[in-house]
């Protein structure tokens, strides 16, 4: 896993759910089904996952990664900012 990944949530099932920042400094989650479900992984815009009812375990286990997020946004800011002063 890189530093632009971080674990949400691993299901007793197999499943995975990660916060993820390209090196654009799009956040997304990625969905990695478990092998018996095909194994595939889906990129997840970061408000539709949001928007998906807040109620599974993988939503509640996100809030615990707020300061993680707030980095995230402030590292996109300054570095959008320092590109722009180029």
């Amino acid at each position: 896993m890189s530093d632009h990944q971080r674990e949400i949530y691993h299901s007793e099932n197999g499943d995975r759910w990660l916060l993820c920042r390209d090196n654009d400094g799009r956040v997304f989650v990625l969905h990695k089904a478990n092998v018996s479900s095909g194994g595939t992984a889906t990129e997840i815009e970061l408000g539709d996952f949001l928007g998906r009812g807040k109620a599974g375990p993988e939503h509640q286990a996100l809030s615990g990664l707020q300061p993680w997020i707030t980095w995230t946004i402030r590292l996109f800011f300054h570095t959008a900012l320092t590109r722009e002063a180029a």
